[in-house]
């Protein structure tokens, strides 16, 4: 097997990766909607758009396989990443760089692979648009124009939502928000020893109140949520919406146990909005409260990921 070498621009390229903020957020309709597309029309089992993290490919949008992240050394997108133009794999059994490759000897056994390379802003290549079969398949000039088009348009897209840090829905930061935001502030809480917080709230029963009434009761559940919540915040706090259901809030210069007080007092009061609508459902929430500990997290990145595992 041949593994992926490395750029030259390796450590640009990561950083250009990591401005974008998509590592490990949520699914998105829109980008799953162009995986499918390229499913339906080239009559493959597998779509996805795949970021290449340092060690790691994580598909931002997947369609016909399982995991959500593959080690890099192993990957097909990898290899595509050097190009500059669509990389295709006829037949991998018949390459000497893949044919003993463990994604071509055991599931999900790729015999065909095209990927094109998708570039940040700033032109560094950040991962790929790709399909791929468990047969060997051909590809035609007229096909590979299409999925170029496809290519770039979720290189576009992906390239637009750096530009986008409201939620549209609630009226918050979003992650990206959050992220950019927060950022500075637990810098100077670092170099001044301030102590930093960031409480995970998730909305427990979201999606059976969308299955059970639909996307505009969703969506109201959402802002009346958001309203509530925004009156147990000062005005130092950075509030966003970082998920389908999931909220965060960076705190700094706080104590816990001032946190876990507004935090019961939000509880109480949605407690009394449910008795007092009646409505056909209630709306119920649990929460996690980490701590910033400079030597379990490096960034926003890591709190928001600490807090999440603690969900799971």
């Amino acid at each position: 097997m041949e593994e992926p070498k490395l750029p030259e621009n390796e450590n640009q390229r990561l950083k250009a990766l990591y401005d974008l903020e998509l590592l490990d957020t949520d699914s998105d309709k829109h980008f799953d909607r162009l995986t499918r597309t390229a499913k339906l029309t080239f009559d493959v089992p597998i779509g996805v758009i795949s970021l290449i993290d340092k060690q790691r490919q994580w598909f931002k949008s997947k369609d016909g396989i399982e995991h959500s992240e593959l080690p890099r050394r192993t990957s097909f997108c990898g290899h595509a990443i050097l190009q500059d133009d669509l990389f295709v794999i006829p037949d991998t059994l018949k390459d000497q760089r893949f044919f003993d490759n463990p994604l071509v000897q055991k599931k999900p056994k790729i015999r065909f692979y095209a990927g094109y390379p998708i570039s940040s802003f700033d032109n560094f290549k950040i991962g790929t648009f790709c399909m791929m079969d468990n047969k060997p398949k051909k590809i035609n000039q007229n096909d590979a124009e299409i999925f170029k088009t496809l290519a770039l348009i979720v290189e576009h897209d992906i390239n637009y939502l750096k530009l986008i840090t409201i939620d549209d829905i609630t009226g918050v930061f979003n992650q990206r928000g959050l992220i950019k935001n927060a950022s500075n502030q637990l810098n100077l809480c670092t170099e001044f020893d301030v102590n930093a917080i960031l409480t995970r709230i998730k909305l427990d029963n979201l999606n059976s109140i969308n299955q059970r009434f639909g996307t505009t009761e969703e969506n109201n559940v959402l802002v009346t949520f958001t309203k509530l919540l925004q009156q147990y915040l000062d005005e130092s706090d950075i509030l966003a919406r970082v998920g389908s259901s999931e909220f965060a809030i960076f705190s700094s210069g706080k104590e816990r146990e001032l946190i876990r007080y507004n935090i019961l007092g939000f509880q109480r009061k949605i407690e009394e909005y449910n008795i007092e609508k009646n409505l056909d459902y209630k709306i119920e929430f649990s929460y996690q409260i980490v701590d910033f500990d400079p030597k379990q997290h490096q960034n926003i990145h890591d709190l928001l990921s600490s807090a999440k595992e603690r969900f799971n």
